[in-house]
């Protein structure tokens, strides 16, 4: 499960006092007698520092484990919440755009240090940690997955022809 938070609307830090601001709308008559209004800045009630106030949602987000998120306007917020919405709509072991830059860590504490095998096939395009254990169970040395070629990497589970191929072209080099 996850919990958003959307926080919308502009807010600032008053630059005496520090007090969180909203712009709020005041009607006035222009002097060529029609009604106008002008956009003014006033501190939120209760009143709460700007720096208060944003602690509190890295509270949420750091220990509450909260994702929050902060919008301008409605429009904003209903682009944030489709593009929530679009995300979900792949399962979570799907997703691969960030795998190009990160690796989860193992799901457990490891007693034990990982074999030379599995830190280098964990290090794979396309492998990563899970992945890795099944590679350690099919060769026993560097060597092996050096010399194997992409159509026995393919026959090991969970890596296609595409995968193979990818790795073979990166041992490779």
């Amino acid at each position: 499960d996850i919990l958003a938070l959307i926080v919308e609307g502009q807010m600032r830090s008053n630059s005496d006092d520090g007090l969180l601001e909203v712009p709020v709308w005041h009607p006035f008559v222009a002097s060529n007698g029609d009604q106008k209004r002008k956009q003014v800045w006033e501190p939120v009630k209760p009143a709460i520092t700007y720096s208060r106030f944003d602690q509190y949602l890295t509270e949420l987000a750091y220990l509450a484990n909260i994702v929050v998120k902060r919008s301008v306007d409605v429009r904003e917020t209903a682009a944030i919440i489709k593009a929530l919405w679009l995300n979900f709509q792949t399962p979570p072991g799907k997703h691969a755009s960030l795998r190009h830059i990160y690796s989860q860590p193992p799901p457990r504490v490891q007693l034990i240090r990982p074999s030379l095998v599995r830190r280098v096939a964990s290090e794979l395009d396309g492998i990563g940690w899970e992945k890795s254990g099944v590679i350690v169970g099919h060769f026993h040395s560097v060597k092996a997955m050096v010399e194997a070629d992409s159509e026995e990497w393919a026959l090991l589970d969970g890596i296609g022809k595409k995968t193979a191929k990818s790795i073979v072209r990166e041992l490779g080099q």
